[in-house]
């Protein structure tokens, strides 16, 4: 019995080392209208007023290795001047103010893709430097047009203790879901029957 209880215990704490080690990715989106100063740009290319810019940060406590396997089903705002695989130089912005609703998909050392760039289905970016973990890195920015939904999702690969771990990811884009706007416009029916009743 003493044998199997150590036994037990051996690989318990196998377990919870492999699971302490286990590399972990955590991706916080954000989103905003183009500014004014954006959409007035004369050498914007057309942003239009009522963009939304799609901001997707990335925590990690591993080198980001690659953002791929991607989809995206919306057609996004590309500046110009810009790049897929960067973001703007910020010295450009106040010139150039457009280009901070520029869409990209970067990583934080050199980037490189394949299969593609932002319009194709599929493709990747990958790393090639060793930048280690990050801490609310932007690793994307896509602009829509107005009314526009659609969708953003792939995968983000990290090196973990035994090898690349992959993490899957999928957040709406543009206009908010049919059932969100339904409940929002029941929300301001009832507001203006409670107030009419006032």
């Amino acid at each position: 019995m003493k044998f199997s209880l150590s036994a037990c215990a051996a690989i318990a704490a196998l377990c919870f080392a492999q699971l302490a080690e286990a590399a972990t990715v955590s991706i916080t989106p954000a989103s905003r209208p183009a500014s004014q100063s954006e959409v007035d740009d004369p050498g914007s290319g057309g942003l239009q007023a009522d963009s939304i810019v799609h901001e997707f940060f990335v925590t990690t406590d591993g080198d980001i290795l690659r953002v791929g396997d991607l989809n995206i089903d919306v057609a996004l705002y590309n500046n110009p001047a810009g790049s897929d695989t960067m973001p703007p130089n910020p010295l450009f912005l106040p010139v150039f103010p457009s280009l901070g609703a520029d869409s990209f998909i970067t990583t934080p050392g050199d980037t490189a893709t394949a299969g593609g760039g932002l319009s194709d289905q599929g493709a990747s970016f990958f790393d090639s430097s060793n930048d280690g973990p990050q801490n609310n890195f932007l690793f994307a920015r896509l602009t829509t047009a107005p009314g526009e939904g659609g969708t953003f999702s792939g995968v983000i690969s990290v090196a973990g203790s035994a090898g690349p771990e992959v993490f899957p990811f999928s957040f709406p884009l543009g206009i908010p879901e049919p059932t969100s706007m339904m409940l929002v416009g029941l929300g301001l029916v009832g507001l203006g029957s409670v107030r009419r009743r006032s």
